[in-house]
């Protein structure tokens, strides 16, 4: 008998229908995890992306926040500024800043048709937006204004530098406008500037974790960006809180060239700097070409690049960037490699404040100070600076030219018919403590035992009613004539004799009076019977030149506060330069010898008038500025004895050091601008 059991087949079908689906709903749910899992990886993914995007975004604002706002505060230092004041206010800059960083697309118009993309195509990138400084940078006090300037005081969680202070009451608008000023001073001094931490930054400038000697203009803001995308991302931003500095950095290493192509290690004939030739303070140049780095010892930065000249040995290197940072990340101490440059750290800039030939000449500033007046030769017309109208309260002139900056001048006013030989003067000087200018016209006598004679009007500047209280004689002048053999006419400037001249006509000593610029008034159109108007200095200088003789130089004790000499015209040193130690500043620490601190800015210096050539000594620190030729190698330590002419390197030493000490500063400094900006967190 056989028996069969119908009921199971339809029992064993859905045994199978029920396995199938449940594999199915658990691949489902798998599929369904995979899925949701994809998703917020995406979404994860996106978010980063946009954050990406947003880091990427404002550190391309924040390195052309470091180009644009230098140059829109030179822009604003330049006369007339202030008609157009919200060119170069901080909105303004913010914006230049995220133009050029080009932060409101990913990929521009432009950018599409160079890669053959569609324009037509829609960008997923949701960070692209219009980015404004409203509602993206704010200062972070939480004011209306844009930044927290360097006039500020300290701010709850946040650590400032020290604030800066105006002198003269000045009223600077350095929250709305950035502003550097000769009135800015560290608060409760009157210097302009003090020493103080280097940055932690990888150029090389000083050495890092030290000291070097600036001023520090700073602004403080925060950086939203994506608050204004909120809606459209549904990411929230995090703000940051950025310190802008701007370092006025006066020239203070052993080297210091702000053109050209520098030549380090050689000099200009070829030869090889030797054993006489000393630096153990830093270099920095704008090119630098190291001939030997046996020869150079030095750390040296430089703004463009440095290379090895074309005979340095095949077994040296200068290091790449990898390299330097490399020894930089495993060094145990605050040294790095002796080769820097300022592209090495993404958000520093480092800019010479370089103006060439005219930093030596007063009459190429925007001025009309000693013009004769047109209508009567014998009135001068009051000094005019125009550093009116600009942002600030010092013009761009006056912070960039040396030769407007001194205490005193020697105009040449008038030279004889037939050479540049001086036969008129009007010079100026302090009196009153540097609260009055004294601007004396002076002429040379009828005989040359007379030489110069105050003649006609005296102009003072602020109180308009005082004249020199005598004429010292001829022989008390600190200036005279003097030509040389070859016929070259020349003035010369006797230091020993002028502390004298200032006391006995009732003026300023040489604690005000403590620099000095001497040179043609080429401006001028006035001419009488015994005169013509002088002539510009030439560079390279000609034989038909008019130059200066620095003589008296030996002992400067008497020079406490420093003396600064500026000319556009060749200098000839006919006898030692502060060569006597003097008593160090009252209160500045100094133990040991002291020399008081002096800067001599020249386009042309020769050393010694004697046909014989002799040894030439040199210590402290040596700057140049450009050629006419910007491609040109320059030496820094071609120095030409000025009886013949010549390099002679066997005779030439030089002991090279940085300045330490604000005391060691001179009253006159080329300048330099060191731009970084670092993020600051509570």
């Amino acid at each position: 008998m056989k028996i069969s059991n119908q009921s199971q087949l339809p029992q064993r079908g859905y045994v199978v229908l029920l396995t199938i689906l449940s594999i199915s709903l658990t691949v489902i749910a798998f599929a369904l995890t995979a899925f949701r899992e994809t998703r917020q990886a995406h979404r994860v993914q996106s978010t980063t992306q946009v954050k990406q995007d947003y880091r990427q975004k404002e550190r391309a604002f924040l390195r052309s926040l470091v180009d644009v706002t230098p140059n829109s505060i030179m822009n604003g230092m330049m006369p007339g500024a202030s008609n157009n004041a919200a060119n170069f206010d901080w909105p303004t800059i913010f914006q230049q800043a995220l133009n050029q960083a080009q932060t409101d697309q990913a990929l521009t118009d432009a950018d599409r048709l160079n890669l053959s993309i569609n324009a037509n195509i829609i960008s997923s990138n949701t960070g692209d937006a219009t980015y404004t400084p409203m509602g993206l940078i704010s200062s972070p006090d939480g004011s209306t204004n844009f930044v927290l300037d360097d006039s500020s005081p300290n701010l709850a969680g946040l650590t400032l530098p020290p604030s800066l202070s105006y002198l003269n009451g000045a009223n600077l608008r350095t929250t709305t406008h950035p502003i550097i000023s000769f009135d800015k001073v560290l608060s409760g001094t009157t210097n302009l500037y003090s020493t103080m931490p280097y940055p932690e930054i990888s150029f090389g400038y000083t050495q890092q974790g030290s000291t070097f000697i600036a001023k520090r203009n700073w602004w403080a803001f925060t950086v939203n960006f994506g608050a204004n995308n909120l809606v459209n991302t549904g990411i929230a931003p995090r703000p940051k809180t950025y310190l802008l500095s701007i370092y006025e950095v006066p020239n203070q290493l052993a080297i210091s060239s702000a053109g050209s192509t520098t030549s380090l290690g050689q000099f200009g004939d070829g030869s090889n700097w030797t054993t006489n030739i000393s630096v153990s303070g830093n270099i920095f140049a704008e090119t630098a070409q190291v001939e030997n780095t046996n020869l150079v010892n030095s750390p040296i930065s430089s703004r463009k690049g440095i290379t090895l000249g074309p005979n340095a040995p095949s077994t040296q290197s200068i290091g790449g960037l990898a390299e330097r940072r490399d020894l930089r990340a495993t060094t145990t101490t605050n040294a790095f490699f002796p080769f820097s440059s300022s592209s090495d750290s993404g958000l520093v800039s480092f800019t010479p404040i370089n103006r060439g030939v005219a930093y030596f000449d007063y009459f190429t500033a925007n001025t009309s100070e000693g013009l004769p007046n047109t209508a009567n030769p014998d009135t001068l017309d009051s000094p005019n600076p125009v550093i009116t109208q600009t942002i600030g309260q010092t013009g761009w002139d006056k912070y960039s030219i040396g030769a407007t900056q001194t205490a005193m001048r020697v105009e040449v006013g008038g030279v004889a018919l037939n050479s540049q030989l001086p036969t008129r003067l009007f010079i100026s000087a302090q009196s009153n403590g540097g609260t009055t200018t004294v601007r004396q016209r002076c002429e040379r006598g009828t005989s040359p035992t007379s030489w110069w004679r105050a003649r006609g009007q005296s102009e003072i500047v602020n109180d308009g009613s005082q004249n020199w209280d005598l004429t010292p004689s001829g022989d008390e002048w600190f200036v005279q004539t003097r030509t040389l053999p070859n016929g070259r006419p020349c003035l010369t400037l006797d230091l020993e004799v002028l502390p004298a001249f200032l006391a006995r006509a009732g003026l300023g000593g040489v604690d005000v009076n403590n620099s000095i610029w001497i040179g043609p008034n080429h401006t001028t159109t006035e001419s009488d019977a015994i005169g013509i108007p002088p002539s510009a200095s030439n560079f390279p200088s000609t034989n038909n030149d008019m130059s200066l003789i620095i003589t008296g130089s030996n002992d400067l004790s008497q020079f406490t506060n420093g003396l600064s000499i500026i000319t556009p015209m060749r200098i000839y040193f006919d006898d030692n330069f502060n060569d006597v130690p003097a008593t160090p500043p009252a209160g500045s620490g100094i133990t040991g010898i002291w020399f008081p601190p002096t800067s001599i800015y020249a386009p042309e210096k020769r050393f010694g008038l004697q046909t014989t050539p002799g040894q030439i000594q040199v210590q402290g620190q040596i700057g140049l500025l450009p050629a006419n030729n910007g491609s040109q190698i320059t030496n820094p330590l071609d120095f030409r004895d000025g009886g013949t002419d010549n390099l002679n390197p066997t005779a030439i030493q030089a002991n090279l050091t940085s300045i330490q000490q604000i005391e060691d500063l001179p009253p006159i400094n080329a300048l330099s601008w060191l731009t970084v900006i670092e993020e600051i967190r509570p």
